[in-house]
């Protein structure tokens, strides 16, 4: 009966490394634990059928190992498919660093968020410098609620975002992560989403979006890894950019007028980012970058399981696919980065690739910035819409 389980259960550990919550040879090793714990009663129940106290405390202890060890078993295989604790330091973890999908995790529940606005200045472009006109640029700084770094960036408010009336309209969110090494000030000044909006919104090809970078002054958080005992990137990625967008700006409620993009070292993180957190964001935007792990430093404190889950092909080839859209800009000659990802990924997950176009750097996929804009936020989709509830 167990080589039958194991049989049955052997595709799941085809490929499998390590022996984490999700993993096949944990599903497998707790089906053979919970077929053990039949045998075992079927063998010692007619011997414990007399009566007294130690053969009626013998069937309720056989009873209560049969219940422990199936739903076990049955928990593992409900864990795999949602993911609500994908990692043995989620399972043990509590207070503000543990995530239950379903849950309310608003920063309400765990950290108060903390966004404060530290300058305001035109975004350079034509037309002057009326926040009616243009929009603004905003400076800030923050304390993540989910991860505690800290940390700076720049937020570019459309037009829109001032006009008379306006008070109930909320807006798409295109959130850019800043990966080591690169400055969110400059990322933004590079990039000029400012310049690419005010043209594709004139021409009526988009809806007016709020474009922010957020980066950590940690510069290893910027790997994006939740690293063990460590700065946790990716929940800064993942949850806090949103939860600190939200709190001080008049966003959207919808996952789907959410995006979150990166440029060279930055796209494997938007990825990351957005694959783990598809209840934030709906689509991720990678330019110039590839969907691997990073490799400088001790990130994953020597466990293949955080390596594994650190990695989107991985999690593609081993988890169910994400309910996401996947813009991918390739660096040109033998980058092939948009078909390994797209034979990697399966329904709902879709990606769409932006051939030849730029390099690794900001500045070199500015003048592909109206497509992007397109990408992210077309017009007539409903993205901006008016803010609902009271």
């Amino acid at each position: 009966m167990a080589w039958v389980a194991a049989g049955m259960w052997s595709p799941l550990v085809a490929g499998d490394t390590g022996f984490g919550l999700t993993s096949g040879k944990f599903l497998l090793a707790l089906a053979l634990l919970a077929v053990a714990a039949v045998v075992l009663t079927v063998w010692l129940w007619p011997r414990l059928a007399g009566r007294g106290v130690l053969p009626v405390l013998g069937r309720i202890g056989l009873v209560l190992l049969v219940d422990v060890t199936v739903l076990a078993a049955l928990a593992a295989v409900a864990n795999r498919e949602v993911k609500a604790y994908p990692t043995w330091s989620d399972l043990f973890t509590t207070g503000s660093q543990q995530r239950i999908v379903g849950e309310d995790t608003s920063p309400a529940t765990t950290r108060a968020v903390e966004l404060q606005v530290t300058g305001r200045t035109a975004p350079g472009v034509p037309g002057g410098a009326d926040p009616a006109a243009v929009g603004q640029l905003q400076q800030v700084s923050f304390t993540g609620p989910a991860s505690g770094l800290r940390g700076t960036g720049t937020v570019y408010l459309p037009p829109e975002y001032f006009a008379k009336n306006a008070d109930e309209r909320t807006f798409p969110v295109v959130a850019v992560v800043a990966g080591q090494g690169q400055d969110p000030q400059r990322l933004m000044t590079d990039l000029s989403p400012a310049a690419a909006q005010l043209a594709e919104a004139r021409a009526g090809r988009v809806d007016p979006a709020i474009w922010a970078v957020l980066a950590p002054s940690d510069d290893t958080a910027r790997a994006c890894v939740d690293v063990p005992k460590g700065p946790r990137g990716l929940a800064f990625a993942g949850q806090d950019t949103a939860w600190l967008l939200r709190d001080t700006y008049r966003t959207s409620p919808d996952r789907r007028a959410w995006s979150v993009a990166g440029i060279g070292d930055g796209a494997a993180c938007a990825l990351r980012a957005a694959m783990t957190g598809s209840d934030v964001y709906g689509a991720a935007v990678m330019l110039g970058g590839s969907p691997g792990t990073p490799d400088n430093g001790d990130l994953y404190g020597d466990s293949a399981e955080v390596r594994s889950l650190s990695d989107p092909l991985w999690r593609l080839r081993h988890l169910p696919a994400p309910p996401i859209r996947v813009l991918v800009g390739e660096t040109g000659g033998k980058d092939r980065t948009a078909d390994e990802l797209d034979d990697a990924a399966g329904e709902p997950m879709t990606v769409t690739a932006l051939r030849a176009t730029g390099g690794t750097t900001a500045a070199s996929w500015k003048s592909r910035m109206g497509d992007v804009a397109r990408w992210v936020a077309p017009k007539g989709e409903g993205a901006a819409s008016r803010r609902e509830g009271p």
